[in-house]
Order: C-alpha cells, then structure tokens, then sequence
C-alpha cells in the first residue's frame, strides 16, 4: 500500500494550507477545520492500512509559532511522520 502523501505549507501570512487547500483563517491558533480534516485523512489510511506521511513546506518568512500550530494539530490527528522543507532548502 503506497503511504498517503500530504503536504502542509505555512505561509509568511500565517496562512496554512492542506495540499493547497486553505481551511481555516490565518489568526486562528487552533486550525479547527485543519484539524478535523487531517483526523479524517489519518482515520481513512488507518482503515486501509496506509502509512500517512507529511510534509510541512514553510516559507523562510514564516513564524516559527505558526509551524508549532501545525504540529499541534498534527499531534492531536495523531499523524506521526512528518518531514520538513525551509524554503527552498532541504531539511530544517
């Protein structure tokens, strides 16, 4: 079973998207609806077995409490393997 493949971005406005799809407002610190749709993402794989994995693209302008938000809501949909892109560099 292929892993499913998502990618998160944080942007320097705050905003955040899930494969290019902005959920919530940039000013909300909980994300709800980012949250809620990881949960279901993870839940789904879950049902078939499938490994999530996620990749979280931050501008090199984007506020590191901004990242800490998407960690927080991937923490809570319980999705553990997570892999960072800075800019256009490689690794974090």
């Amino acid at each position: 079973e292929m892993p499913d493949e998502i990618i998160v971005a944080v942007e320097e406005s705050g905003a955040v998207t899930l494969n290019e799809e902005e959920l919530d407002n940039p000013d909300s610190k909980p994300m709800p609806n980012f949250t809620s749709s990881l949960t279901r993402l993870k839940q789904e794989a879950d049902n078939r077995g499938a490994k999530v994995l996620v990749t979280i693209q931050a501008e090199e302008q984007a506020k590191y409490e901004r990242v800490i938000d998407v960690l927080n809501a991937l923490a809570k949909a319980k999705v553990a393997n997570v892999t960072f892109t800075v800019g256009s560099e490689e690794g974090f």
